[in-house]
């Protein structure tokens, strides 16, 4: 054997260095011929002598004698430890060897009996022997630098619970794995080795507070093994992690793009890119630094037409509608969308680098503006062509072509039958060409004309947000038209009424009822599992809450999120197990979790489990605070969510993220009623009226239009809930008060008053 020749010329080295035994010569001679068990014989008796009894060339020649006769059955019968005793001795020889040359001259002996030790441990891994395995790699990895066994010794500490000490052998092993790829990149990976790198990964991840490192081992493994599912799936999570606390930048953006380029197809980061082109454009838009958005703009444009070149291309467009293989279509979808945004000025510079693209001259001049508008007329979108004539008179104010031009259009645009969708574009153009020529009349009327039809149509199709816009716009421009608005604002509430009050209507198991989804609880009490609400029932309560926020005057709608819907689910089952509501129980409630805390401490609860009805409850609440009314009301209160058990109802109303202009409700009041029409069946017994002031001294009277007073009693000011809040009780009853106008006044301490009018009527349904 090779490995043989070269212990001998060892030995004939070693003989200069060390006085040979005569035992040791004797054993030389009987390996030579082949007789194993003579050989071992006499090296025993060389190594009783003191002076050789820890000389490795000794003991790395019995290891290979107790080696051979590992391969004779019959000796191992009688002998079962002898590989065992083999790898000890070689142990020892190693161990003993200050100059190392044991290790180099023997290291294709040593590899081979490293590989059958590390075969038997791989074998008590595969039984589930941890203990044992890791008895046997740790063995191996005494002879030196042994990547398999490294690799072992922390799979199997991690299989027997010790992640601490797994996750040293694991680095160990990662940095030699590396450090071989990086010397060669032919070398090839034992597919064991992608563990280390999972292992690491996944152990960083779970400390959630090393991101950074589990993403350098991932990224590293990725880089040796970029098929392997499980790195890529971690790879994917870190990449959606990263970007949780960062700030739009340009540095989210390029991460986001590495995202693109390893999932071309994902959700999350084609709809991430296009809000970072859309915020960082804004933001330049804004600083006026255009050199940096006709960069962005380039950027976003060469996105999109490399991303149609993708064979993923029908997937990738669910997700990103701007994607077309030219920067002509590119840019005019990309424009149209920030117009449509409320985006002007940014939409206003993308069309500029579409109007280059398209006809060779950007918004630079007025004659650039003309042509751009003579090519998109034949697409009959007057929303286009509106903006589109605004910006360019508004660029060049003392062309009066442009003026002419939008008139002339709006009024062949009046003499054609218009769908309802180019009503509000129409509008807006009669009042703009009105103010331009105030001599001319026809622009005026047509624009009250086309006002009042808006307003009649957004309330037939359920547009109830936009009806009651132009209804208020329309109440200031039109007084004379007092008495058709006051008709059109009744048809909108009760239109309003029909679509999302009594179309939100939920049923329990038993009662059905035409159209209305069935809540039954799924929840399991007895092992704490929540029940789980399905989207149709929730959709309904939040059209049900923005119902009463839409109509008291809260023009700032609300969402139901997951997170607090999931939240809610285990605050009702908190309270179904433990038969009673608390927004403070303590830990030995039975299915206790901190969800359920945290839902319980900011929830309107209700004894209910019809989640419509309990919505319906906390408006109606019959307290001097009127705290949940107050909360449901509460222009800030964006972000909601709602969960019900078989009894009771939680409600996360207590919410401050809305973004609302604090000056707003500092002037606009809420209130229940508000002002215009009320169902009747929704006249509750406390009327309150909230705004952002001092209320404290303020007066509440009432009185039927033109007629009696109204008798009332006012609660005394109690802050903490929602906006500042005065409520009170007036005795009437719903019957008493249909069809009978009703004037409340509110005058505040400092003398400025409120007056609305209230009218309550009866629904057909």
């Amino acid at each position: 054997m090779k490995h043989f020749l070269i212990l001998l010329l060892l030995l004939s080295t070693s003989i200069s260095l060390f006085s040979q035994t005569k035992e040791f010569e004797k054993a030389r001679q009987y390996n030579l011929k082949g007789n194993y068990k003579g050989a071992l014989k006499q090296i025993d008796k060389a190594l009783e002598y003191p002076d050789y009894k820890y000389d490795p060339v000794y003991l790395i020649f019995k290891s290979e004698m107790l080696y051979k006769l590992s391969k004779d059955e019959a000796y191992v019968k009688k002998n079962p430890n002898v590989f065992k005793d083999a790898l000890k001795y070689a142990e020892k020889s190693v161990q003993h060897d200050s100059t190392g040359r044991i290790r180099n001259v023997n290291k294709e002996y040593l590899d081979e009996i490293i590989s059958l030790n590390n075969k038997e441990g791989r074998e008590s891994f595969d039984q589930g022997r941890y203990p044992k395995a890791i008895t046997s790699f740790k063995r191996s990895t005494e002879f030196g630098a042994d990547t398999f066994a490294t690799v072992m010794l922390g799979e199997s500490y991690w299989a027997d619970g010790n992640k601490l000490e797994a996750i040293k052998y694991f680095k160990t092993a990662v940095n030699w794995i590396y450090e071989a790829y990086l010397d060669s990149t032919s070398v090839t990976m034992n597919p064991r080795y992608k563990e280390p790198f999972r292992k690491l990964t996944s152990y960083y991840l779970d400390k959630k507070s090393n991101y950074d490192t589990a993403w350098t081992y991932d990224r590293m493994g990725v880089e040796l093994f970029p098929y392997d599912l499980k790195l890529k799936e971690y790879n994917y999570t870190l990449m959606r992690i990263s970007t949780y606390n960062m700030r739009p930048s340009q540095e989210f953006l390029s991460l986001v793009k590495l995202g693109l380029r390893e999932y071309p197809e994902d959700s999350f980061f084609n709809v991430k890119e296009n809000s970072l082109y859309f915020f960082l454009l804004n933001n330049a838009i804004s600083l006026k630094e255009y050199g940096f958005a006709d960069s962005l703009a380039e950027s976003f444009a060469e996105s999109k037409i490399q991303k149609s070149k993708y064979k993923q291309l029908g997937q990738i467009r669910k997700y990103d509608v701007f994607v077309y293989d030219n920067k002509t279509q590119v840019y005019f979808e990309w424009a149209m969308n920030l117009l449509t945004s409320g985006l002007t000025n940014d939409a206003k510079f993308i069309f500029s680098k579409w109007s280059k693209e398209a006809t060779g001259k950007g918004f630079e001049s007025a004659e650039s503006y003309t042509i751009a508008i003579k090519s998109l007329l034949d697409q009959k979108n007057l929303f286009l062509i509106r903006n589109l004539y605004d910006f360019a008179v508004a660029d060049f104010p003392a062309n009066k072509t442009f003026k002419e031009g939008r008139r002339d259009y709006t009024k062949s645009k009046n003499l054609a039958l218009l769908g309802s969708n180019d009503l509000v574009d129409l509008v807006l153009l009669n009042l703009t060409v009105a103010a331009d020529f105030p001599k001319d009349a026809e622009f005026k009327s047509q624009s009250k004309r086309l006002m009042l039809m808006l307003i009649d149509r957004s309330a037939d199709s359920g547009n109830f947000k936009l009806a009651n816009k132009y209804f208020v716009e329309a109440t200031k421009r039109y007084p004379e038209e007092k008495a058709a608005l006051k008709i059109l604002q009744r048809k909108i509430a009760e239109q309003d009424f029909i679509y999302n009050y009594a179309g939100t209507k939920v049923t329990l198991k038993g009662k059905p009822a035409p159209g209305a989804p069935e809540y039954n609880w799924n929840g399991v009490p007895k092992n704490c599992e929540p029940g789980k609400m399905s989207e149709a029932i929730q959709f309904r309560i939040i059209d049900r809450i923005n119902y009463f926020r839409r109509n008291s005057g809260v023009s700032e709608e609300a969402v139901l999120t997951k997170q607090y819907n999931e939240y809610c689910e285990w605050a009702a089952l908190m309270c179904e197990v433990n038969k009673t509501m608390s927004h403070e129980p303590d830990e030995n409630w039975q299915c206790f979790t901190p969800a359920g805390l945290d839902a319980l401490k900011v929830s309107i609860l209700s004894k209910d489990q019809n989640p419509s009805i309990s919505v319906t409850a906390a408006m109606g609440q019959n307290h001097k605070t009127m705290g949940f009314r107050r909360w449901m009301q509460y222009p800030k209160s964006k972000y909601m969510g709602v969960g019900a058990a078989i009894n009771y109802t939680a409600i996360w109303a207590v919410d401050n993220s809305g973004e609302v202009d604090s000056a707003k409700y500092s002037e606009k009041f809420i209130g229940w009623p508000y002002s215009g029409f009320v169902p009747d069946m929704l006249l509750f017994k406390k009327w309150t009226f909230s705004l952002d002031k001092n209320l404290v001294g303020a007066l509440v009277t009432m009185k039927y239009a033109g007629g009696d007073a109204i008798e009332l009693v006012q609660e005394e000011i109690i802050n903490g809930y929602g906006l500042p809040t005065i409520v009170w009780e007036p005795k009437i009853t719903a019957a008493e008060a249909t069809d009978k106008p009703i004037e409340v006044t509110v005058t505040l301490k400092n003398g400025k008053v409120y007056k609305y009018e209230v009218n309550v009527f009866k629904p057909k349904l």
